[in-house]
């Protein structure tokens, strides 16, 4: 099960990282626009295999061409924590899952992964 907390409060599961993958282009990603985690709190982190592309045609009309990447487990990044996006979330994208972010919470909880953001209210960007 893959996690995906996309900037605007939104939080996506995915049954996998493939499906997580079609789900966002590589220019969305290397911008920060989602960040993916698995379903024990570990941040995935996006790896580029084809990098993203963007130039200019004479010099006037931008171009882009998004990149292909793979997700990554790295439980040493610098990212915000699991805990973290989970309080930040503000809507579940319904899913086969969970019915509510409480169930979600709940379930993970009992797994054993951190769901409570201890530090009260983060301060803003």
């Amino acid at each position: 099960m893959i996690f995906a907390f996309v900037e605007d409060g939104t939080l996506h599961v995915y049954e996998t990282a493939q499906e997580a993958i079609r789900a966002y282009e590589g220019i969305d990603v290397e911008s920060g626009l989602v960040r993916f985690y698995d379903e024990s709190g570990v941040y995935l982190e996006p790896r580029f295999i084809h990098p993203n592309r963007s130039g200019k045609t004479l010099g006037v009309i931008k171009w882009v061409e998004s990149g292909a990447y793979d997700l990554v487990a790295n439980p040493a990044a610098q990212e915000d924590s699991f805990a973290l996006s989970l309080y930040e979330t503000r809507v579940l994208d319904p899913n086969a899952w969970f019915t509510s972010l409480e169930q979600l919470k709940s379930v993970l909880a009992a797994k054993g992964v951190e769901v409570e953001w201890p530090g009260g209210r983060p301060a803003a960007e």
